[in-house]
């Protein structure tokens, strides 16, 4: 059986970050690999983690997924040990925001995949996450020379194929979707857990915001009183639903009478709930505006009446399914190719 090692972001702190390395992983065992995680950066995301009931929820799921020893933890400055390379037959990398170049505390050639040969380092729905070339010319020339190196590229937006393109004149660059709609909504209810908070058959509505969006509080509120059901804000650290993890953030994406967001995942988990959903822009520029991945997930899936246009109707709680499950099925297929062209287990 051969070896996978997953390179990617390791954050306790971040649902779509955890919830990912661990569609990444079971993706690559169903495919009869033996998959381990690489955890990359970890003492920079630790740093911001408060111990507590949620941090404890994040390590209760982390249970889930197969980490590789600690001794090959690894962060911009690690020096490499020379037997990684014949620990893996391959490295994939992604998804997350790991090629995110804005990420001071982030970016190195470690990101690429360095420590192994290149003909053994794939990326799958790997993110840039930002719409704009390398500012720092030491940046862009780490960008320039593994993204030309690698053997199968994949990202999770039409721009970070676009500029691949434009840093290294690479052709070849797959626009795939993120790992997490790999698998099916049968395959997260698995791992779902209800909060204690929550009572069975609760009627609310999930409220998560990651920045400073264009939300009307009125509206939503108003909204929430004539449908009867409570507003669950999970972005207020003052909340008490603020402390839950990932499987608890798959239970309420599950079950919501509509979700509120401008978080990208919880955007691809309502949908593969068929759960009511209103996409909302974060007011971001610059370096910090990551529209991007939400502006390919909206074209992928014809998702226009679900971005949010300064009201809620009753309209938006009518979901397409057949439509979604469609176009699923669409990405799921290219996604399965690409990795059968790049991943041989024989």
């Amino acid at each position: 059986m051969k070896k996978i090692g997953i390179m990617t972001i390791y954050d306790e702190n971040n649902y779509g970050n955890r919830l990912q390395n661990y569609a990444v992983q079971t993706v690559l065992r169903k495919r009869g690999f033996d998959v381990e995680t690489i955890r990359y950066n970890m003492e920079y995301t630790l740093s911001v983690v408060k111990p507590g009931k949620r941090l404890d929820c994040f390590h209760e799921f982390n249970k889930r997924i197969n980490f590789a020893p600690d001794e090959l933890i690894m962060n911009q400055d690690s020096i490499i040990k020379e037997d990684v390379n014949s620990r893996y037959d391959y490295v994939v990398i992604g998804s997350d925001q790991i090629w995110n170049y804005s990420y001071k505390a982030l970016f190195s050639d470690k990101v690429f995949g360095c420590f192994v040969n290149k003909e053994k380092r794939i990326s799958l729905s790997a993110s840039i996450g930002v719409s704009f070339l390398p500012q720092i010319p030491e940046r862009y020339e780490i960008s320039k020379k593994y993204f030309s190196e690698m053997n199968g590229i994949s990202v999770r937006e039409f721009t970070g194929k676009e500029l691949i393109k434009q840093i290294c004149g690479r052709e070849d660059v797959e626009v795939l979707v993120d790992p997490t709609m790999l698998l099916t909504k049968e395959e997260w209810s698995s791992i779902s857990i209800k909060p204690d908070e929550i009572e069975e058959g609760e009627k609310f509505i999930l409220k998560y915001f990651l920045g400073e969006s264009e939300e009307d509080n009125k509206i939503l509120n108003e909204f929430a009183k004539k449908h009867n059901c409570k507003i669950i804000d999970i972005g207020d650290s003052s909340s008490k639903y603020y402390n839950i993890g990932p499987s608890e953030f798959l239970y309420l994406e599950k079950n919501a009478d509509l979700v509120v967001t401008d978080s990208f995942h919880s955007c691809v988990f309502a949908l593969l709930f068929n759960t009511p959903l209103v996409m909302y822009k974060r007011n971001e520029v610059g370096e910090n505006d990551m529209y991007s991945r939400m502006e390919t997930l909206i074209k992928k899936f014809d998702l226009k009446d679900m971005e949010y246009k300064g009201k809620l109707d009753d309209n938006i709680l009518n979901v397409n399914e057949e439509k979604i499950e469609k176009f699923l099925d669409i990405e799921r297929e290219k996604a399965d190719k690409y990795l059968e062209r790049f991943l041989k287990n024989d």
